[in-house]
């Protein structure tokens, strides 16, 4: 079947448009599939579906995260691990949440305990350092006690026995 040149320059200006080797035009963002007439292909390209899984799905949500994170079960959901609520992944929404009272105050406390949290593990870091410092001080004193400062280069002297 051959694809009408109309076809084939809006099929070039959309990635996400290809020919299947059955001759049909698949989309990928939404999996509809339909012959390659012009008619079709502007209506997919006007529809609603198309429109609402290209802006609303794909969009980068990725300034939300570690809080607000996609769901596993669901692509079209997101979840916030503050509120421990599910939102639908419209960016409309996810920014609303965002801007919400509650996630302001609970992302508040989250970074407050991670700071906590981060000085203790420093603090903890600098007393193994300090203990390690004092054990090789120890260790060095240590040998500085057992060395002999004879002249002679003789043996030290024998330790004589307690009667």
């Amino acid at each position: 079947m051959t694809v009408p040149t109309e076809v084939t320059e809006l099929l070039k200006q959309h990635e996400f448009l290809t020919i299947s080797e059955a001759g049909r035009i698949h989309c990928s963002i939404t999996g509809h599939e339909f012959l390659p007439r012009l008619a079709d292909l502007k209506q997919h390209l006007s529809s609603k579906r198309l429109k609402k899984q290209r802006d609303w799905y794909s969009s980068n949500l990725d300034t939300y995260l570690p809080h607000i994170v996609p769901l596993e079960k669901d692509p079209r959901k997101m979840y916030c691990n503050l509120t421990k609520k599910t939102l639908n992944r419209i960016p409309e929404e996810v920014k609303k949440h965002a801007e919400g009272k509650k996630f302001k105050r609970l992302k508040k406390q989250a970074e407050e305990a991670e700071e906590k949290k981060r000085t203790k593990e420093e603090e903890e870091e600098e007393e193994v350092q300090c203990d390690e410092v004092e054990s090789q001080k120890d260790d060095e004193s240590d040998d500085i006690g057992s060395i002999d400062l004879s002249d002679d280069g003789s043996e030290p002297p024998a330790k004589k026995p307690n009667n």
